[in-house]
């Protein structure tokens, strides 16, 4: 695995995202600006990665939750632009999470998009699905 792809996994294990705890990750963030995104007012942040890797967040002024993320990281030596514009918030476990995401290289219209019908918050599970398998 090259030095890139390390960085890439380290940077995508932060299942928090980089503003949760920023300082104790090392993230720097900066407030830029109060700016306009597609009729929403939006909070802009500038969040610097240890790794180099910076994200702009674009914050919904009265909800606080991110509704854009534009990514800027180094590949092979060049510098990749992408972006991911959430929405569609509803409550799950009285938190809100976004039911949609889309993804892909910034200003392009071929993105992906995920959508989620459903989401549960710590879902009673048998212990049958932790076993190993072919035991009984």
């Amino acid at each position: 695995m090259g030095e890139e792809e390390l960085k890439s996994i380290v940077e995508d294990a932060d299942f928090d995202g980089p503003l949760i705890n920023y300082k104790e990750k090392g993230n720097k963030v900066e407030f830029v600006d109060k700016e306009d995104f597609e009729g929403s007012d939006v909070y802009k942040l500038k969040v610097t990665l240890p790794s180099g890797t910076i994200k702009w967040y674009y914050l919904d002024a009265d909800a606080y939750v991110p509704i854009k993320i534009e990514t800027n990281h180094i590949t092979r030596g060049t510098e990749i632009e992408s972006e991911t514009i959430l929405g569609d918030y509803k409550e799950a476990g009285g938190v809100y999470f976004p039911f949609s995401y889309e993804s892909g290289p910034k200003g392009s219209s071929n993105k992906a998009t995920i959508t989620y019908d459903k989401i549960d918050i710590n879902p009673a599970l048998e212990d049958a699905r932790f076993a190993r398998p072919g035991k009984k």
